[in-house]
């Protein structure tokens, strides 16, 4: 049955969703290469769009996207399932090629996801994120750049970066003024009680563990709410 073979991740990739962890697919690398198969889907969707000689993609990078297709896949797809998914691509992007031409293109990656697979080492390839963008930077309109997550230029990466640190200080900071505010408050409700129960201010301030300045003033005019 192998030539029925598929992997549920692809199949969510495909739709846009998250994949499912497993325990040999679960940490960042895997997550990278899944976000990278669904960039490639979108710049394959736009180049698509784009050609008018007919369906799939241009000859002039059919090739090199189908290669990074099976390259991203062979680090969440699982080894039996990896030309299936491979040949899939090809029959969807790639209709000129047949099944054959398009396994022998990729046939590189397909047989180092097979060898890590055997040997339990790693041996499938690494390209790092500027490396692809640089390889795929023609076929990627500047409209289109704002949808992908991991084929983007350096210089992007750096600055989403640099916004996720500082909406993430700007919600601790929110979250850390909150929690003080409720703090606060509590205390001022527990010193009313004290106070009315006849505690002195020093008593309270024994009670509740905090210094007679902040004690007292709680009970300034204008400081009770």
């Amino acid at each position: 049955y192998k030539d029925k073979i598929r992997d549920i991740n692809v199949l969510r990739a495909n739709k846009g969703l998250k994949p499912v962890r497993k325990a040999n697919t679960a940490g960042s690398i895997y997550a990278r290469w899944y976000l990278v198969y669904q960039d490639l889907l979108i710049i394959i969707e736009c180049q698509v769009a784009l050609n008018k000689k007919g369906p799939g993609l241009p000859a002039g990078m059919r090739d090199l996207l189908l290669y990074h297709l099976a390259n991203a896949l062979s680090w969440f797809t699982i080894s039996d399932a990896l030309e299936n998914e491979v040949a899939e691509c090809a029959r969807k992007f790639t209709p000129s090629l047949s099944h054959q031409e398009a396994l022998s293109y990729c046939s590189s990656v397909i047989n180092r996801a097979k060898k890590t697979q055997i040997e339990g080492k790693e041996h499938r390839y690494r390209y790092r994120r500027e490396t692809i963008y640089r390889e795929l930077e023609d076929l990627i309109p500047e409209e289109v750049l704002p949808r992908l997550r991991a084929i983007i230029p350096n210089e992007l990466a750096r600055e989403r970066k640099l916004e996720r640190t500082l909406e993430s200080r700007r919600e601790k900071g929110i979250a850390e003024r909150a929690i003080y505010r409720e703090s606060l408050q509590t205390n001022k409700s527990k010193a009313i009680e004290l106070k009315a129960q006849g505690l002195k201010y020093k008593e309270i301030a024994l009670e509740l563990n905090l210094s007679i300045d902040t004690i007292k003033g709680y009970f300034r005019k204008g400081v009770l709410v």
